[in-house]
């Protein structure tokens, strides 16, 4: 681990790492175990805050119109975490905001990370709870400003010095290269494989000898799910059998995680891979337990991603018609005009509109309006931004 940290926390307008925005970050730089810099900001979203984040930190919108949007504190905040390991409180969800801020203006950031919550569980494994009140309270942590960037980060390097004189070196070694492993690559594989899985939404294929699949999965964030199946070989026979075989990983990207979620499927049903549970078809029993279509007609389910791509999928009574894609300069469509009936598509389709967030998404187009040859040509125009 480098001696050059930076403890981080940031407050966002929500969960999602692809279509929410920072509204403020707090970092406190360490060097050789002292402060050398803390920074703090608000951050214009260029979005609506909404009721629940101010009810949960105070910052309202009204605040963070006067803010400074990212790219004014990009540099500054590039040069803070220049060079440092990347400390925070579930630290996936930090790194993850922050990389995609850098991603929205051109511009790479990656960085060595410890999580804060995974170091808590390893010394302390006979607790449950390891969130920041958790660790405030059994710490005895004093924290003037909860919920707020800075206020969160201090607790975290409070926690980090704290351990540091409770816990002897050896101890403290140990669980960093635990919190902080890197996976062990299966012996075939070229490394350099890691290094080009993006960190987007999609599909990866693991094949093993004479391209046989292995695998099929799906994730948000796919070089974070392969990494962290690659660690995690040894905690199951399956997980270790398909690491000895592992050969070549295939990688497909797609806008959002409701294309990924079907393209899994049909993955898995076109591939038959040795690894994955059996996709059930449908049958008159599966039928039985359908739901029944809530929409009067096609719907069309807009997802966009942080480079301005956009996809729409057009589904009907459960079945998946295609759809309409827009990336960079280029369009392309997918379609079939038979309504075939998939579980899998159906119970895929169930869980996505089941989330209230989703709504918002779709769009009711008749039937009568839906056809092969004007229907994309008209929604085409709602991929993009």
């Amino acid at each position: 681990m480098s001696d050059k940290l930076a403890f981080i926390d940031i407050e966002t307008t929500g969960s999602s790492m692809l279509h929410d925005r920072i509204i403020e970050i707090g970092i406190i730089r360490v060097e050789d175990d002292q402060v050398s810099e803390v920074f703090e900001t608000l951050i214009n979203p260029q979005t609506y805050v909404s009721p629940f984040i101010t009810e949960l930190t105070g910052i309202t919108s009204q605040e963070v119109e006067q803010a400074p949007p990212f790219e004014e504190i990009e540099a500054k905040v590039h040069n803070l975490l220049k060079d440092c390991t990347f400390v925070a409180h579930n630290v996936r969800f930090d790194y993850g905001f922050v990389k995609n801020e850098f991603k929205r203006l051109g511009r790479n950031f990656s960085s060595e990370l410890m999580c804060t919550v995974r170091l808590s569980r390893k010394l302390f494994p006979h607790h449950t709870r390891h969130n920041l009140d958790a660790i405030i309270k059994r710490h005895d942590i004093q924290c003037e400003n909860r919920h707020r960037a800075l206020g969160d980060a201090k607790v975290i390097w409070e926690f980090y010095q704290k351990i540091r004189r409770k816990f002897n070196s050896k101890t403290l070694d140990k669980a960093f290269d635990w919190v902080m492993r890197k996976p062990s690559l299966p012996f075939l594989l070229n490394p350099e494989v890691l290094e080009n899985i993006p960190e987007s939404c999609g599909v990866y294929i693991f094949y093993g000898e004479n391209d046989l699949p292995l695998y099929v999965g799906k994730s948000v964030n796919m070089k974070e799910r392969v990494l962290t199946r690659l660690t995690n070989d040894h905690h199951s026979a399956k997980e270790s059998s398909i690491s000895a075989q592992l050969r070549r990983i295939e990688w497909i990207q797609t806008i959002g995680e409701l294309g990924a979620h079907i393209l899994e499927s049909s993955k898995i049903k076109d591939l038959q891979p040795v690894y994955n549970r059996k996709i059930r078809f449908d049958t008159a029993c599966e039928k039985t337990r359908v739901q029944a279509w809530p929409y009067k007609g096609v719907i069309s389910v807009l997802e966009n991603d942080i480079d301005g791509n956009g996809e729409c999928h057009f589904i009907d009574k459960w079945c998946y018609m295609g759809s309409s894609k827009s990336e960079g300069d280029g369009e392309h469509s997918t379609f079939s005009s038979s309504q075939v009936f998939d579980y899998d598509i159906y119970k895929i389709v169930a869980s996505y509109l089941k989330k209230k967030g989703n709504k918002r998404s779709i769009k009711v187009i008749g039937r009568e309006d839906f056809s092969t040859s004007s229907v994309f040509e008209e929604y085409s125009q709602e991929v993009r931004y």
